[in-house]
């Protein structure tokens, strides 16, 4: 009897889960963008050195909502919250 051997690494298996963790993060935060996200393709790989990594393809108008966020300064902090309940 033959046991069935995974035909994935541990590395590419770690490249498969982290390509659906950003996939997913970034489905709802497009979505939150008000950007339909179709085009969105991300694809895992174990690059040269061994480590997962992914892809990212998006449509025009995805990446430019992206690179608007990543050049966009950060909102400034509001007033420290209280940690006392009233």
């Amino acid at each position: 009897m033959n046991i069935p051997v995974d035909p994935l690494s541990e590395r590419e298996r770690q490249a498969v889960i982290l390509a659906h963790d950003v996939h997913d993060h970034l489905l709802c935060w497009l979505t939150r963008q008000g950007v339909i996200p179709g085009g969105l393709v991300v694809s895992p790989f174990v690059d040269a050195s061994g480590q997962p990594s992914v892809l990212v393809r998006l449509s025009a108008p995805a990446a430019r909502t992206l690179l608007r966020a990543l050049t966009e300064p950060p909102p400034p902090a509001g007033p420290p919250r209280s940690r006392h309940r009233f």
